[in-house]
């Protein structure tokens, strides 16, 4: 396929119309941190934390970003409590992590996790990135010192899928930086971003997307940082949030607007929506962050409320155990 074909590929302004698979539906599995309420199946929220735990777990005050390691626990990137929580639904644990190598987080901002469960945590205001192992503890910083020299106010962070670069929004430069394991800068590309703009990556294979949310878009470049194209869908009004699933090949796009979290494939086609908008604990004011972790499920942040909902697929189909043994297709659809 060449450049041009590729990159029409990519744009597109979000067709309806039937899918070869049935239309995934998504309902609510978890809530994490919500100050009142509970939520069927699991009792997992702030206030009823001690029903889970044994003691009450500190409510979230500002979460930013989440992540789901390979265990499927869940760490949130808390700004407000300045501070990441690790949640393990299944062994009915609970953590706060408060800094690393003696520093402690001012304003942790961007969260991910690897394939052998290392947390990465960038924090905006002290221009570092903390690395943890699987059970919390501190490991080092990436790039040491001389991440100040490098990145500027780091808000979002991506890992790739073979651990080798870890890719970081630095909002304060408008640019995408990628870094290698011993902190090396591989890799370094204007984002397009605007100071407003929310900050969110995705990583697959040779692609990395980057969340546009003043111009309601997300923007797509190659490993190397060549732009691919845009992506923008019709039925999202105000884009808030997004996240990808490889295996899936699904856009998950939060619109603000509407309260919802809207599902896309790879051509552009609405799937459907979930979520509800609303004050109560189960519902939402607005979708802040996505993430789709690697057993489907998606994890959807409402800043206002200072909680994360967790909703799982209805009867999804078998998801392959290797994502990269599932690469995307690209096909344009004909009007």
């Amino acid at each position: 396929m060449s450049q041009s074909s590729y990159f029409l590929a990519l744009v597109f302004l979000g067709a309806v119309g039937p899918s070869l698979a049935a239309d995934p539906q998504f309902e609510l599995l978890h809530l994490l941190g919500a100050k009142q309420g509970v939520t069927p199946p699991v009792r997992f929220s702030g206030a009823a934390g001690k029903l889970v735990f044994g003691k009450p777990d500190p409510p979230l005050q500002y979460p930013s970003a989440v992540t789901a390691d390979p265990q499927g626990r869940v760490w949130i990137a808390d700004t407000g409590n300045r501070a990441v929580h690790m949640y393990d639904v299944a062994r009915r644990k609970f953590n706060v992590l408060t800094g690393g190598g003696a520093v402690e987080f001012r304003c942790p901002a961007g969260i991910d996790s690897d394939s052998i469960g290392q947390i990465y945590v960038a924090d905006a205001c002290l221009a570092r990135v903390f690395i943890f192992d699987s059970k919390g503890r501190f490991l080092r910083f990436l790039a040491g010192e001389s991440a100040a020299l490098l990145l500027g106010r780091p808000s979002a962070l991506a890992v790739s899928r073979d651990r080798k670069t870890i890719y970081i929004s630095d909002q304060a430069r408008s640019k995408v930086v990628a870094l290698n394991q011993e902190g090396e800068r591989v890799g370094e590309w204007d984002s397009g971003l605007s100071a407003d703009s929310s900050a969110a990556l995705a990583v697959t294979p040779g692609r990395v997307f980057v969340l546009d949310s003043a111009q309601g878009l997300v923007r797509l470049f190659n490993s190397g940082g060549a732009p691919l194209g845009v992506l923008k869908w019709s039925q999202a009004k105000h884009i808030t949030a997004f996240a990808y699933d490889p295996v899936r090949q699904l856009y998950f796009v939060g619109d603000g607007l509407h309260q919802t979290i809207l599902i896309f494939d790879e051509s552009g086609t609405h799937l459907g929506a979930f979520s509800q908008g609303g004050l109560s604990p189960t519902e939402m004011h607005a979708p802040s962050y996505l993430y789709a972790d690697a057993r489907g499920l998606v994890y959807a942040i409402d800043q206002l409320a200072a909680k994360v909902l967790v909703f799982r697929e209805v009867n999804p189909p078998p998801r392959p155990s290797d994502p990269s043994a599932s690469p995307p297709t690209f096909k344009r659809r004909n009007r």
